[in-house]
């Protein structure tokens, strides 16, 4: 059986791989703990174990004043894990999966050719929004619903990191992906907040455009895009389709949304693309009040 192992993502932007090896691993302030964080102020002395049933691997809260999220909803006593479920703990951030995967967790890839430039026509190139202004309206009652909704979640008063998990999980049902994960800047490096899914390798080049030049990004069929195809990660992950938008304040970008399709038939249409700005123009906003 493949050793399961958390990647833990820390609020300066590094991450660390550990293995869950043995029967119980406890994290928390305390330096009797098997994994200490002294300097996080949100973790309690003891704040969570994971531990191995013979079979699989559940996390546990200690009874904690601030508490344990998995996959944003409150952690009450232990629930067993799934290769992707996100922990959120204090400031950090833990993945589940699996160990020999070399894609676990969230890298930055470079490309293996120039990018092309973008196309605003039909085919299955590089498509680029900026922003809102040269996508299609956004229609059809699905999508209206969906913006609906994440104006409700957004308005209320639940915590940031719950909030992360309830956008993604959100913005995933109204396009049809299959996996997503949200990254927002922490001392000037991107992390990852909330996920669905492992092993995301996202070009440097869709990543800057999002980031440095603030648009949104729609690839329609990865598998006939000029630098895309030939890539050995986008062939094993399958991904069909890709979608990458930034979190923009009026003044400055917070970080980004990337989703992406398995799906053999359906694709991301620019009706998506406009959906995924526009919920994360609001999300941004929100985030932006939190901090």
């Amino acid at each position: 059986m493949n050793t399961r192992e958390l990647a833990i993502y820390f609020p300066d932007g590094s991450k660390r791989r550990v293995p869950l090896q043995g029967q119980r691993i406890t994290l928390g302030r305390s330096s009797d703990n098997d994994l200490a964080y002294p300097d996080d102020p949100v973790l309690s002395r003891r704040h969570l174990v994971f531990g191995s049933n013979g079979s699989n691997w559940y996390v546990e809260d200690l009874n904690t004043t601030n508490g344990t999220l998995v996959n944003g909803l409150r952690l009450a006593g232990r629930q067993e894990l799934t290769v992707g479920d996100t922990i959120s703990a204090g400031r950090l951030t833990l993945a589940f999966g699996v160990s020999d995967d070399p894609g676990f967790g969230v890298a930055f890839v470079e490309d293996e050719a120039p990018h092309p430039p973008a196309e605003r026509g039909a085919g299955t190139a590089a498509h680029t929004v900026e922003a809102i202004g040269g996508s299609s309206p956004v229609a059809g009652t699905s999508r209206v619903q969906a913006l609906l909704d994440a104006g409700r979640e957004i308005s209320g008063e639940r915590p940031l990191g719950e909030l992360f998990h309830i956008i993604l999980d959100l913005a995933i049902s109204a396009v049809g992906a299959s996996r997503g994960v949200i990254m927002t800047f922490e001392n000037a490096k991107l992390v990852p907040r909330a996920m669905r899914g492992t092993g995301f390798r996202i070009s440097m080049a869709v990543r800057d455009r999002v980031v440095k030049d603030k648009e949104s990004i729609l690839i329609l069929d990865a598998s006939r895009h000029e630098v895309l195809r030939s890539s050995t990660t986008i062939q094993h992950q399958r991904v069909r389709s890709l979608m990458a938008v930034p979190l923009k304040t009026e003044e400055r970008v917070l970080g980004l949304i990337y989703v992406d399709s398995q799906d053999e038939v359906r694709f991301f249409l620019h009706e998506d693309l406009t959906l995924l700005t526009l919920m994360a123009n609001m999300a941004a906003i929100r985030i932006d009040q939190a901090r």
